[in-house]
Formats: C-alpha cells, structure tokens, sequence
C-alpha cells in the first residue's frame, strides 16, 4: 500500500527489480504481487483518531484494503509509510498501540511490514534512534529494521528481533545498469565488533564533517580574495570583510598561502594600499 509515491514511480522501481532478477517469472510476480498507490486520494489514512475523546475509526481506505486482502489473500502486507497511513498523533502511545493492532487485523496471519521515517538526528547515523515520534513504534513492532545510509555506504540492520537474534546487517548496493537496489550477504557481528564498528563509523562521520567545514572555510577565503582583487587586499582587509570567525579564517589563509593556493606580492610602484603600512597584497594563484 504506497501512500508516498505516484504510480510511475513504483512500476519504476519494479522495473529496475526484475532487470536486476531476470530469472524471475514475469506471470508469476503478476499473480502473487499487488500494488494499491493512494499517493493523491482523498482518504490516505487507514485508521483515524477523535482529536477530543482519542477513539479510533476504521477508514473507509481500511475497510477496501481488507476486503482486497481477503480476496487476494496475502502473506506480506507492506505499508508505505506511517506517516501518511496513520491517522493520529505519532507521540500518543496508546494510539500507535491501537494503529499496529489494527494494521495486523488486516489479514491475519499476513505479516505486516509498516514503513516509517526516521528522526532526524538519524539521519547518516547507525546509532540514532531511527524512528521518529513516541519509542511505542519500537515497542509495538515484533521486529524492527533500519536503512542508514552513512557517508556511501547503505545498510539494513535489524535492530530489534523478539522471535529470534538481532544485530543482522547487510549492505544495500545500488546497480547502474538495472536502475535498482542489491541486497548483499548478511552477517552478524560480536558486541566487541558492533562497539568498534560504531567508534570507527563516529570518526569518519566526524572526520566527513569537518572535511566539509574545512573546504566552506577554504571558499570563503577565497572568495573575499577574488570579490576585492581590484583594490589589492590586504590578508587583514580580506579577512575583515568576512566580518566573522577572524582567528579561524586567518589559520586557513595561512594555509593556504603555504600550499600556494594563494600568493602574497608586492604592490605594484605607485600603487596605494589600504593602509600606509600595507606593502603587500594577495592573489589567487589562477
């Protein structure tokens, strides 16, 4: 049940899967595979919620998508995502609760997959919360998986398995000539090795960061070089126009003068500097 995206996209996005499976059987995908797209309707929630008593009611969303269950008689349920299907307030505990148990009762015994996006502060994190609103959406589900993508590398990592072990992760790849997603081999790491993993994954996110910072820094120093190149700046008039982080600003300056990327010349005879004081000037060494 896709709530998110217009129907060309999902066909896409099949596409793309079975380029990428073509060993599949094209008739037997069609018969034991159905979308429902919602993405525009007038109802795109399946349960909703009384804002003043909290009681909740079946849409009418719902009650089709159940009698299309019962007819079809699915194992899988997907439904994609929470955010638009769910009709109440995603911190209100006893809301989730009602909402899962609803989406269960679609078709028992179907298992139910229900999409959810994460927080942000999740986001390119493994160690994030990776849900967004009340810790009910963790508590609620049976199992729970999450799909980080840190710096290139995207990973699918079960977070939580009551029926089983959790801490399985495998890496997501995308293939440029299918146009879809690889899943690869999945492993499962020690407690020592998950520890490491999240220290090293800290480090390169850190060290991404502040590679980031260091190539902005770079660009406004150079920048305010290039925007005074015709009144011959000083390094203290070009880092003072930046008006901000002046000692940060002059340490890259000196940088970037010791890589060459900048070169500090005389003034031209008869030209007038800034100051009396002022002997030099800087260029881009381009």
């Amino acid at each position: 049940v896709s709530g998110e995206d217009e129907p060309v996209v999902n066909m896409t996005r099949l596409k793309g899967i079975l380029r990428l499976h073509p060993q599949l059987d094209h008739d037997l995908i069609a018969d034991n595979f159905k979308f429902m797209n919602v993405a525009g309707c007038r109802t795109t929630t399946l349960v909703d919620f009384d804002l003043r008593t909290g009681k909740h009611s079946y849409t009418s969303l719902y009650e089709h998508l159940k009698e299309c269950c019962a007819e079809f008689k699915p194992d899988l349920i997907i439904t994609d995502n929470n955010s638009i299907l769910f009709g109440g307030n995603e911190i209100d505990r006893n809301q989730i609760q009602t909402y899962i148990h609803c989406v269960q009762n679609i078709n028992p015994p179907a298992a139910v997959v229900a999409l959810h996006h994460v927080d942000k502060a999740s986001v390119g994190r493994e160690d994030g919360d990776g849900w967004s609103g009340s810790t009910q959406w963790h508590n609620a589900a049976r199992a729970r998986w999450t799909l980080s993508l840190i710096g290139e590398e995207m990973t699918l990592y079960l977070r939580k398995s009551n029926y089983g072990r959790d801490g399985w992760r495998g890496m997501v790849h995308y293939d440029e000539d299918s146009r879809a997603h690889r899943m690869g081999e999945f492993s499962r790491l020690t407690r020592e090795e998950e520890s490491t993993l999240r220290v090293e994954r800290k480090e390169q996110i850190k060290l991404a960061a502040q590679t980031e910072r260091d190539l902005e820094d770079r660009l406004a120093v150079m920048g305010a070089i290039y925007n005074m190149r015709d009144r011959y700046p000083s390094a203290y008039g070009a880092l003072q126009s930046l008006k901000v982080r002046y000692e940060a600003y002059k340490k890259v300056l000196t940088k970037l003068i010791d890589e060459g990327e900048v070169l500090e010349t005389a003034l031209p005879p008869g030209v007038k500097g800034e100051s009396n004081r002022q002997k030099t000037y800087l260029l881009l060494r381009d």
